[in-house]
């Protein structure tokens, strides 16, 4: 047992308990009443152990811990940029068709 209390808890940690309590209430797993008592605790949660103890009875292979991937936010922009670029060019493709149609 550690000596001392357990670390803080996060705003990134309360945020995810209550996305692992959704994600339970959406299984079936808690009831509407169970998800709203122990999200209203996990929100006001100090401390790590607060948030340990509102997770501890629920499956444990849904208990886990989310790794983003770091190249995200770049993967999107990508595809977002490549998205822009592809309604532009058939904007152009449209407007130059319209226009070879009228002049032609």
């Amino acid at each position: 047992m550690p000596l001392g209390p357990s670390p803080r808890a996060t705003d990134a940690d309360r945020e995810q308990v209550i996305g692992l309590l959704r994600t339970q209430l959406a299984a079936g797993t808690l009831t509407p009443e169970e998800f709203s008592a122990r999200a209203e605790a996990a929100a006001h949660a100090r401390r790590r152990s607060d948030l340990d103890r509102l997770t501890r009875d629920l499956p444990a292979a849904t208990v886990t811990t989310t790794i983003q991937n770091p190249l995200r936010p770049l993967i999107i922009g990508a595809l977002v940029a490549v998205a822009a670029f592809l309604l532009v060019l058939v904007a152009v493709v449209a407007v130059l068709g319209i226009g070879a149609m009228l002049g032609g």
